[in-house]
């Protein structure tokens, strides 16, 4: 199983609570960025997660709507490989990353 390391550059939705008038200027957002590993990627979304345990359940999940995806970059790839089931009970489920070069 590879795992993907993503950095997603999107637009946030935001609210002012305050009353303004049509003459005031209308401030643009700046798009912000998440940084995950990649779980999901649908017609309608984007899910990364920030966890990814030996049994390759993951925790922490968040969901951007693709309609405000401005980029996504992958910066890292691995390869999934679980570790020797001998080891110490301390070490036993660790997941070893083998480095890929993109």
């Amino acid at each position: 199983m590879k795992l993907k390391v993503v950095l997603i550059e999107w637009y946030d939705a935001a609210s002012v609570n305050e009353w303004k008038t049509p003459e005031e200027p209308f401030v643009e957002r700046e798009p912000v960025i998440t940084a995950g590993i990649l779980v999901a990627k649908t017609k309608r979304e984007v899910v990364v997660c920030t966890a990814v345990s030996y049994d390759r359940a993951y925790a922490s999940d968040f969901a951007i709507p693709l309609g405000c995806i401005k980029s996504i970059r992958t910066i890292h790839t691995a390869d999934w490989k679980i570790r020797d089931r001998k080891q110490s009970k301390m070490k036993r489920g660790m997941v070893r990353w083998k480095c890929a070069k993109e």
